[in-house]
């Protein structure tokens, strides 16, 4: 008789298990990537290498034209700027004087007109000029001046005034600040306009003052225009720590004869006629030829941070007249807030007015505005 014993030969297979339980399932949760996962990704890493390859040409690739349109349509949206810069001319005019005339003129300034009914800003210049007849070039200080506007007052400080500078002794308003209503003075001013033609002013008055509609069209001509014409491109330089494209350039004159004709259009809301567009081409016949210059704009806003005009006049049939005027601009800070404030003490300018004619008509023939002999 055969045992019924729960304890089984050790020898015998033990009881299989459901084979589900073993084998992963190919359609089941356990699949690791989809393949519409896997089409996801390598779709956004394909964009990512084709944008980066983009970046890459426009950014270090760009033709030097490209740069130029896209600064055009750039700089039009910029509303507050800093500058500063110098002027440097030095001219030999045989034909008035013997020698060499030299006149340097050094600035610095800022502008704010994100608000167009109140703009502000200022400037500062410095003012020196020399004579050279044997090759030296003593120089003479001609004045500082300074700018500020600021809620349509206008404000001005003369120092450091060379005596006869305006024929007028003028030392008493070394670093005293001058105030300039703006509003004030053309309130005076109309009231010395007849009646029957103050409409004729305020016509005028409207004429001239831009919309914004006008305003618009005018940067949209600004930023198609090709007024630059790139004659070479040259080494890539840093200005104050901005990495910047740096070209080469003319005058294109028939460009800057188009954007003229266009703006004059807007703002006068009529052509000109064939004699002012004869004198605009008179005017223009030579700009090719005389000004040139170079520029350095930022790679990464390609805004422009630096530019130099060099103009040179040579001698022809007419004059005898030949040199040379330098022209270097420095531009930073671009849409950045400005800090303008009115001076803490002024004096207005009727007051000013008053002492030089004082001075000139005998009120006080020794002070202030007596005439330098």
């Amino acid at each position: 008789m055969e045992s019924t014993s729960p304890i089984q030969n050790p020898s015998s297979a033990p009881p299989s298990l459901p084979s589900s339980l073993i084998q992963p399932s190919l359609a089941g949760p356990r699949r690791f990537i989809s393949k519409k996962v896997l089409i996801y990704i390598l779709s956004t890493i394909g964009v990512l290498v084709i944008a980066a390859g983009a970046y890459g040409y426009f950014y270090y690739f760009q033709s030097p034209e490209m740069v130029i349109q896209r600064m055009m349509s750039r700089i039009v949206n910029v509303k507050s700027i800093e500058y500063s810069g110098r002027v440097e001319m030095n001219m030999t005019t045989p034909d008035i004087s013997p020698g060499t005339n030299s006149l340097s003129l050094t600035f610095n300034g800022a502008t704010d007109n994100h608000d167009l009914e109140n703009p502000k800003g200022f400037l500062v210049v410095n003012i020196t000029t020399g004579r050279s007849i044997k090759g030296e070039v003593p120089e003479a200080s001609l004045g500082r001046f300074e700018f500020r506007i600021i809620n349509k007052i206008l404000y001005l400080e003369l120092s450091k005034i060379e005596s006869g500078l305006f024929f007028l002794d003028l030392s008493f308003l070394e670093n005293q600040w001058i105030e300039i209503n703006i509003g004030d003075i053309q309130k005076q001013f109309e009231q010395f306009i007849p009646e029957e033609s103050k409409k004729e002013f305020e016509e005028l008055q409207k004429k001239y003052k831009l919309t914004a509609e006008e305003i618009s069209k005018i940067n949209e001509i600004v930023k198609k225009s090709k007024v630059l014409k790139i004659t070479e491109k040259l080494s890539s330089e840093k200005i104050e720590g901005i990495n910047t494209y740096h070209f080469k350039f003319i005058i294109n004159k028939e460009e800057l004869k188009r954007l003229v004709l266009e703006i004059t259009e807007v703002v006068e809301d009529k052509s000109l006629s064939q004699e002012q567009i004869s004198g605009l081409d008179k005017a223009l016949d030579k700009i090719e030829e005389f000004l040139g210059g170079e520029i350095w704009i930022g790679k990464k806003d390609l805004l422009p941070y630096k530019i130099v005009f060099n103009i040179s006049a040579e001698e022809n049939e007419e004059t005898k007249t030949t040199g040379r005027i330098t022209i270097t601009l420095f531009f930073k800070n671009f849409n950045k807030l400005i800090q303008v404030e009115a001076p803490d003490s002024t004096k207005k300018l009727e007051e000013i007015m008053m002492e030089i004619l004082g001075g000139l008509y005998g009120g006080f023939p020794l002070g202030p505005g007596k005439l330098v002999p």
